[in-house]
């Protein structure tokens, strides 16, 4: 439930995520990778969906899922910051 919770949110109210909502959805059980994946394709989704529909064109079909288990890759760059 808390990766809807986060792609509702993303969606309806982003400039009133903060901090303590982030720390709250991974005290829910979503791993810190998890949101970031999860943000990033709503945003992705979104901005590439509303393009479409300004320009009058139909949205890009979503691709077939990959089979076998992500990667799980980190970069060592990667570390928590103001966003």
């Amino acid at each position: 439930m808390a990766a809807v919770d986060v792609i509702h949110a993303v969606m309806t109210d982003a400039a009133r995520l903060n901090r303590a909502w982030y720390e709250a959805r991974l005290a829910d059980g979503l791993g810190d990778g998890e949101y970031v994946e999860i943000v990033g394709t709503v945003v992705a989704l979104v901005s590439i969906d509303r393009f479409c529909r300004g320009i009058r064109t139909p949205e890009h079909p979503l691709p077939s899922a990959r089979p076998g288990d992500p990667s799980r890759y980190r970069a060592a760059s990667a570390v928590p910051d103001e966003a």
